[in-house]
C-alpha cells in the first residue's frame, strides 16, 4: 500500500473498481441484470480492507449495480461461493492473500465463481486514467 499506480490506494482502487464496472456493463448489456443479479464483496481484517471494499461498493452504486458487500472480514471463499450462490455478475475480494499483512490486493472473480487471471482476455477491462471518473468521490457527487 503505498502512493502510485503501482501500489494499492484509493485512487487505484476507484480506477480498478470502474474498470470492472465498465466491463461487466459490456459483457452484460442488460441494466436489470446490473440491479437484480450484481456483484459481491468481500474484504479481510488487513489494514485499509474495508476501506477499499467500500469503495470498490460506491463505484457499482453509482452505476445502479445491486451489491452484496460483507458486514464484516470474511476468507477468500465466502466471495466465489456467494456468487454462485446469489447468481452474481462477478465478485470481489480485497486480500493479500498469503503476503505479508503490509500488503494488500484485489482478487476479482467471474460469474462462474473462478478467479480473473492474467492471461484472461479483457480488452475493455482498462482501470486506468481514461475510465477515471473524477466526479465520484466517495458516493457523492460534485458540481
Amino acid at each position: 500500500m503505498g502512493a502510485g499506480f503501482n501500489a494499492m490506494n484509493d485512487l487505484v482502487v476507484i480506477q480498478t473498481a470502474q474498470g470492472l464496472c465498465a466491463y461487466l456493463i459490456k459483457q452484460y448489456p442488460d441494466k436489470l441484470m446490473h440491479s437484480n443479479r450484481g456483484i459481491v464483496i468481500g474484504y479481510d481484517a488487513r489494514q485499509n480492507s474495508k476501506r477499499f471494499a467500500d469503495l470498490t461498493a460506491t463505484v457499482f452504486l453509482n452505476n445502479n449495480f445491486r451489491v452484496y458487500l460483507f458486514q464484516r472480514f470474511v476468507p477468500t471463499p465466502f466471495v466465489p461461493y456467494t456468487i454462485l450462490r446469489l447468481n452474481c455478475l462477478a465478485g470481489v475480494m480485497v486480500t493479500a492473500s498469503h503476503n505479508p499483512k503490509q500488503e494488500n490486493g484485489y482478487k476479482i472473480f467471474w460469474t462462474n465463481g473462478a478467479q480473473i487471471r492474467r492471461h484472461m482476455r479483457m480488452e475493455s477491462f482498462r482501470p486506468y486514467w481514461r475510465i477515471w471518473n473524477p466526479k465520484c468521490v466517495l458516493g457523492m457527487w460534485i458540481h
